[in-house]
């Protein structure tokens, strides 16, 4: 039994369950993991829903996992938190019963995004809440509730986002934070905090929206039936995270006015920190608050990166071994800038939150074959062909960034894809910059302990905690290679607006 002391993180993500006890120097003891799936609630798979019951049952089981490969001392767990994807919302009756339970890709508030839009214009709505386009937000499904199904919209008690939710399930409370809030179209970026205007707008009842806190504080203490199944004691403070994305930048130490946060993950999304409110006067980047007190982010998102990796594998890879990633690493290394002439075009690409319906086709381009002999278009190619289309992706939501604040900082990235080497070298060359990686990569987890850890005093602010705890190892571009995709990216820019009429 170790006596050392721990903190158990809970990250779920889009369909993954993952558990940790960290260490209080920000090291992983043991984690843990498990996926749950979508339900389906139409034929055409626009309205999803989640199975809350299956993501309960396989959470708890998640922890009781953890904390028994940690062998860790009960007493010694300090602190529990948790961060969820963003966007995903939760609707609870009176008897705490759910109403609903929708994922962010749950998209039924399409057909409520009209009277959202007969309230307020895009730029009255953008800079209340700095977000758009309204079809993608809880506010929206909440009018879908209110519209189609008036019955269980009147039952609806508490509206939560997917963290707020695990937070009541762990204590018993009902709270929010600003970097949860700021995905729900519902919340004052600037005032931090509810919007009366478009509260008043819609008539909802101000006391289904809860209690807002910090990212930081302690939500509560943890239930005495949860503290008697995960054999920890019931005045385990839990605290709030909030939001994914904010916990990843708070792990790669991303806390600085000018600073550049890449998290690789199902999406990438690229984060400037603002020690101030900025809109986007194009409307096609999102403003919304960082975990640090008194400071913003602003999102230019390259859309499904990680998520068109897994598709790959799963769909050229699989049986081939049981370390895929590491297959992936060798042919990147066997195959050189340009892929033998192949471009993928699969989704990553410049953020624009104006034009959000036109689906385009995943397309690859490569020479004709036989048409010339010795270039050869394969699987290894195609592979390296979608990391560059990644990297692309990147690279126009970095230039949308830097034209829209001219100058930066440290570029840190973290998330999942960041595990290969050859792909950090790949998007340091790409975007001609030096990249600073933690080298505990599981990041999430680490800024979830950072805040902890500041919950409870360990630390005086983030500067701190930082300053102590994140190690970072730097990528530098190479000079030559660099010059090579900057032709490859004026050919795929090229051929991706041809593909904008196909």
């Amino acid at each position: 039994m170790s006596n050392e002391k721990g903190i158990l993180c809970i990250d779920i993500s889009s369909q993954k369950i993952k558990t940790a006890v960290v260490k209080e120097n920000c090291e992983i003891m043991v984690s843990n993991e498990d996926f749950f799936f979508f339900i389906n609630d139409d034929i055409e798979g626009f309205a999803k829903s989640y199975n809350t019951d299956e993501i309960w049952r396989k959470l708890t089981n998640c922890i009781i996992n953890t904390l028994k490969k940690s062998k860790i001392n009960s007493k010694n767990i300090i602190g529990i938190t948790s961060c969820t994807q963003r966007q995903a919302c939760i609707f609870l009756s009176k008897e705490e019963e759910v109403i609903y339970a929708g994922p962010n890709c749950d998209l039924r508030g399409i057909d409520s995004q009209y009277l959202i839009e007969d309230m307020f214009d895009d730029e009255a709505l953008f800079n209340i809440t700095g977000h758009s386009p309204p079809m993608i937000f809880p506010l929206a499904r909440l009018l879908w509730f209110q519209e189609e199904k008036e019955d269980l919209f009147e039952k609806i008690y508490k509206v939560l986002l997917f963290d707020d939710w695990i937070i009541f399930k762990l204590t018993g409370n009902y709270c929010t934070d600003p970097t949860s809030a700021s995905e729900s179209l519902l919340f004052d970026i600037v005032k931090n905090k509810w919007s009366d205007k478009i509260i008043d707008a819609f008539n909802f009842n101000r006391d289904i929206f809860p209690e807002i806190i910090q990212v930081t504080d302690i939500a509560g203490d943890l239930k005495p039936d949860l503290a008697k199944k995960f054999e920890i004691p019931k005045t385990t403070p839990i605290i709030k995270t909030g939001a994914d994305t904010q916990a990843n930048l708070i792990g790669t130490g991303c806390i600085d006015d000018n600073q550049i946060g890449i998290t690789l993950g199902t999406t990438t999304p690229l984060y400037f920190v603002l020690n101030s409110p900025r809109f986007d006067p194009t409307f096609k980047m999102w403003t919304t608050r960082h975990a640090v007190k008194d400071k913003w982010l602003i999102e230019s998102n390259t859309g499904m990166t990680g998520k068109i990796y897994d598709w790959y594998k799963d769909s050229f890879l699989k049986g081939l071994s049981n370390d895929i990633d590491s297959v992936t690493e060798k042919y990147l290394l066997e195959t050189k800038p340009g892929a033998n002439s192949t471009l993928a075009f699969l989704g990553p690409e410049r953020m624009d939150i104006q034009n959000q319906i036109n689906i385009k086709p995943g397309i690859f381009v490569f020479p004709t074959p036989g048409s010339i002999s010795e270039i050869l278009s394969d699987r290894k190619n195609f592979l390296r062909a979608i990391f560059e289309n990644i990297g692309f992706g990147i690279l126009e939501n970095l230039n949308q960034i830097l034209n829209f604040v001219s100058k930066h900082n440290k570029i840190l990235c973290s998330g999942g894809m960041t595990n290969s080497k050859c792909f950090n070298q790949i998007l340091s060359n790409i975007l001609n910059k030096d990249l600073y990686l933690p080298k505990i990569k599981e990041s999430a987890f680490i800024g979830e302990a950072i805040n902890v850890l500041i919950g409870l005093g360990y630390y005086k602010d983030y500067k701190k905690a930082v300053e102590k705890l994140i190690k970072l190892t730097r990528v530098t571009p190479n000079k030559e290679i660099v010059e090579i995709y900057e032709n490859i990216y004026r050919r795929w820019g090229r051929i991706k607006k041809q593909l904008e009429y196909v």
